[in-house]
């Protein structure tokens, strides 16, 4: 039996997930700014579209734990988790579940385009989008596509998803990734030169996540084997976690 009440609301925070470790550059600067106003105003509803890795997930838990530090509550919607447990729960249950948490005073939506695989979740954003704005409480959604674009939506969610606003993010540069990857870096206590960043830069998915897990495993490696952090050692690590992308690959 899963267990509805944890997937639907209740996801606990990633700590590295914030706004302090946050890097903001010209790819992501406005979606910054407009989550900081929507905070700042307490009401209104914000969708913020852009690709893999462009740092939405990044936003929406970011502004879960302001609120939350400011004293709020906060829940978030995960479609893709949600997708393969809906027949299981049922439409039904699921609206009663989110009835259970309109006192939330943010709620966020991550994955808009998914809910064209599930005409209950739809009903289920569209429950959501209605409660939230008549009580003027905060919605902030993330999407890959821009709610124009969205595929076998319902009209009348549809339409509502333009009432609010949109703001787009463009990939990271190089250059903003490599500052990532040494904030992290930084924050875990961990010294990498300006080339082994520019090494994982060219070759790692654009994801923090990712980043994440490569740091955490290039610190692991150079602890056991007494060894610095180089290139050599980034390329043995990288050949574990993502061996297609230093296939064929000769290290000095």
């Amino acid at each position: 039996m899963v267990r509805t009440s944890q997937l639907i609301l209740n996801f606990d925070l990633n700590p590295v997930l914030t706004f302090d470790a946050l890097v903001v550059g010209e790819g992501n600067r406005l979606a910054v700014e407009a989550t900081h106003r929507l905070l700042s105003a307490g009401t209104g509803i914000l969708t913020l579209v852009g690709g893999e890795g462009v740092g939405k997930s990044h936003l929406l838990a970011a502004a879960m734990d302001h609120h939350r530090r400011q004293g709020g509550e906060a829940a978030c919607l995960q479609v893709s988790a949600l997708l393969p447990h809906v027949g299981e729960m049922g439409e039904g249950m699921l609206v009663r579940l989110l009835q259970e948490h309109t006192h939330c005073g943010l709620v966020t939506v991550d994955g808009l385009e998914l809910l064209a695989d599930s005409p209950g979740l739809q009903e289920v954003v569209l429950y959501l989008f209605n409660q939230l704005r008549a009580e003027k409480r905060l919605l902030l959604m993330a999407s890959r596509l821009f709610p124009g674009q969205l595929q076998n939506i319902r009209e009348d969610l549809r339409t509502r998803l333009a009432w609010g606003a949109v703001v787009a993010l463009d990939p990271p540069s190089d250059d903003m990734l490599g500052q990532i990857l040494h904030k992290l870096a930084s924050d875990r206590q961990v010294n990498l030169a300006v080339g082994v960043i520019q090494y994982l830069v060219t070759r790692l998915p654009r994801r923090i996540p990712v980043y994440l897990h490569a740091i955490a495993q290039l610190d692991h490696a150079g602890l056991t084997q007494q060894r610095p952090i180089t290139i050599a050692l980034a390329k043995e690590v990288l050949e574990e976690l993502h061996p297609e992308r230093v296939a064929g690959e000769t290290t000095r």
